[in-house]
């Protein structure tokens, strides 16, 4: 099997859904998928000056309405919606200094932790909830 580097993605790999349904959804290979491979549906977007663009900001801003639109406007649809990759180059993408950039990425982070552990408490307390009800319910309470 030949494995072309444009369609093997690395973990922090950001990755555009460019034909279907779906074009625009946009994100970041997380660790579980490091070496896969992309169908023809999507293409990694390269980030050629990391001191420049930030992933994690790239990733929010394309999903912004205002890049949206754009990706609306570009799509070519015959048959089935189809974004060429030049076309996803041309997005007016908004970006302000990297600074700003990593300190999004951090706070998007603190985010995804917080939610982590809420979810964590939740299901801990559902399952804190059940345990009371059966015993409530066998009269051991």
């Amino acid at each position: 099997m030949i494995r072309e580097k444009n369609y093997i993605v690395n973990e922090g790999d950001v990755c555009i859904t460019v034909v279907g349904a779906n074009i625009g959804d946009i994100g970041i290979v997380p660790k579980e998928l490091h070496l896969a491979n992309l169908t023809e549906n999507a293409n990694k977007l390269p980030i050629q000056d990391q001191t420049r663009l930030n992933g994690v900001y790239l990733c929010f801003a394309v999903q912004m309405d205002f890049i949206q639109r754009q990706i609306n406007q570009k799509t070519m649809a015959v048959g089935v919606p189809k974004l060429a990759l030049f076309r996803i180059q041309q997005l007016e993408l908004l970006v302000p200094p990297i600074k700003l950039q990593n300190k999004f990425e951090e706070i998007v982070s603190q985010l995804k932790l917080i939610s982590s552990k809420s979810l964590s408490l939740n299901n801990y307390s559902s399952t804190l909830f059940s345990s009371l009800t059966q015993k409530a319910f066998a009269g051991e309470l």
